[in-house]
C-alpha cells in the first residue's frame, strides 16, 4: 500500500524527534528526563525512553526516567547508542562528545535487528537469501567495536590481559563459520590456527594446518607453520621432519633452519643445532636472535670461545640483551 502510495516507512521516534528539535535540545541541556509506566527490554527498542536516552548519550548528556515500575534487568542500564533505522550507507567511525565513565562491573551488550525481507528496499540481496555472519559485505557483519581509556597504565595492562583472549575465541569461532562455506580456502585455515595456537590448543591448530598444507603442498611456509604447532604440542620428531622438508623446498628459509636448530637442541645433538644456527647467520647476519642462539648452541656444547664471539655479534646488534652474556657465565663457572 505504501510503494504504491508513494509514500515510506520511517521509525515513529525519529519522526517526533526531527519534529520537536530534540538533537538540538539535548545537545544544550545538562540533565535530560523521560519516562514510561513499566521500563523493560521493550523500552529500548524504538520506543520513547530508548530512544531519548540513545540521543542524550551521542552528546554525553546524563539521563534519567521516571517509571511506575522497573524490570530488574534494565534498572541501571545505560544506552550507549540507539538507531532504530540502521543505513549501511551510514557505516563510519563515530566518537562521543563527552567520554562515558562505566563503573566496575559492567557489562556491555549490543543487539541487533535484521530485516531480510523482501519489504526491506535496503536489502542488497532481491529476492531475500539466507545470511550468516561473514567477512563480506554481503554477508551478516554485525560486530561491536568500543574504545576505552583506562584510569591508569595498570588498568590497561590488566584490561589487555582479560580481553585478549576473550576477543580470540570469539575470532576463531568466526572463522570456523568461514571455513564451513570456503573449505578450500587455505588462508582461513592458517589463520584460525594461528588463533587456536595463541589460544593454547595446538592440537586444533596443527588440524587446520595439516589442511593448509594438503591444500599447497608444494608450498615451504606450509610445512614450517605445521612444524610450529607440532613443536608447541611437543611432538618434536614430527616437527622436524616439516622443517626438513621446508628447507628442501627453499634452503634459505632462514626461520626453518631456526627451529630446526631449536628442535635439534632439545634433543642433545648440539653439532646439527650449531649447524642450523649458523646457516640463520650466514642468512640473516644482522638478526640477534640467530646468534644469540648460536651462541646458546656452542655453549652447550663446551665451545666457548666460539660463543663469546657469537654472543658479541648479538649484544651488539642489540644491546642490552641478557641472553648473549650466558657463554661468558659458562665459561667463568
Amino acid at each position: 500500500m505504501l510503494a504504491a502510495l508513494g509514500g515510506k516507512l520511517v521509525p515513529g521516534f525519529d519522526l517526533v524527534a526531527d519534529e520537536l528539535g530534540l538533537f538540538d535540545a539535548v545537545e544544550g541541556a545538562g540533565l535530560v528526563i523521560t519516562g514510561e509506566g513499566h521500563l523493560d527490554q521493550q523500552s529500548f527498542e524504538g520506543k520513547v525512553v530508548g530512544g531519548v536516552a540513545g540521543v542524550a548519550a551521542e552528546f554525553g548528556v546524563p539521563v534519567g526516567a521516571i517509571v511506575g515500575i522497573a524490570d530488574d534487568d534494565v534498572r541501571d542500564r545505560i544506552p550507549l547508542i540507539a538507531i532504530a533505522d540502521w543505513d549501511f550507507r551510514w557505516q563510519n567511525v563515530y566518537r562521543y562528545a563527552a567520554p562515558v565513565a562505566l563503573p566496575m562491573g559492567t557489562t556491555i551488550s549490543m543487539r541487533y535487528t535484521y530485516d531480510n525481507s523482501a519489504a526491506n528496499p535496503r536489502n542488497p540481496q532481491q529476492p531475500p537469501a539466507r545470511t550468516r555472519w561473514g567477512q563480506r559485505s554481503s554477508d551478516e557483519m554485525g560486530d561491536l567495536w568500543v574504545q576505552v581509556l583506562t584510569r591508569d597504565d595498570d588498568d590497561l595492562a590488566r584490561l589487555n590481559r582479560d580481553f585478549r583472549p576473550k576477543v580470540v575465541a570469539e575470532d576463531v569461532q568466526g572463522y570456523e563459520v568461514e571455513i564451513e562455506k570456503h573449505p578450500d580456502d587455505p588462508g582461513l585455515h592458517d589463520d584460525a590456527a594461528l588463533l587456536y595456537l595463541e589460544l593454547g590448543r595446538a592440537e586444533k591448530a596443527i588440524a587446520h594446518f595439516e589442511t593448509s598444507l594438503k591444500l599447497k603442498p608444494g608450498s615451504a611456509a606450509a610445512h614450517y607453520n605445521l612444524g610450529t604447532a607440532l613443536t608447541v604440542a611437543r611432538r618434536l620428531n614430527e616437527a622436524g621432519a616439516e622443517y626438513l622438508e621446508a628447507l628442501r623446498i627453499d634452503p634459505s628459509y632462514a626461520a626453518a633452519h631456526n627451529n630446526l636448530g631449536s628442535v635439534y637442541l632439545a634433543d642433545g645433538r648440539l653439532d646439527a643445532a650449531i649447524h642450523e644456527f649458523s646457516e640463520v647467520a650466514r642468512l640473516q647476519p644482522e638478526s640477534a636472535v640467530g646468534w644469540k642462539n648460536l651462541a646458546a648452541a656452542y655453549a652447550m656444547a663446551g665451545q666457548f670461545g666460539r660463543a663469546v664471539e657469537a654472543a658479541d655479534t648479538a649484544l651488539r646488534l642489540k644491546p642490552g640483551n641478557g641472553c648473549a652474556t650466558a657463554p661468558r657465565a659458562s665459561r667463568a663457572a
